[in-house]
């Protein structure tokens, strides 16, 4: 098949198309539409907000653990924002009530 042809069955019908499933092995018929298909793939977990936040609260640790011990500090302020409790006892110790 060629590559247009390839890559129209893959943005009409997905990666799951029974074209590309002829065999028991998937086969794109090309390299182009495999590695495509692949980037959308990483393009999708990459877009998506909660797989990046994980991947900073990740990253922070690891810097954290190899570098400074300052870094935990995102991950504290990261438990302050989930708490009400926190972030209220927060804001009576930083707010001045005159």
């Amino acid at each position: 098949m060629s590559i247009e042809h390839t890559h129209l069955i893959l943005m009409t019908h997905g990666p799951n198309a029974t074209e590309f499933n002829i065999t028991e092995k998937r086969n794109f018929g090309n390299i182009f539409t495999m590695l495509e298909c692949y980037m959308f793939n990483v393009w999708f977990f990459f877009s998506d907000k909660t797989f990046r936040y994980y991947v900073f609260y990740f990253w922070v640790s690891i810097v954290g653990y190899l570098n400074a011990p300052v870094f935990y500090a995102f991950h504290l302020f990261d438990v302050v924002y989930r708490f009400d409790t926190l972030r209220s006892a927060i804001k009576s110790v930083t707010e001045n009530i005159a």
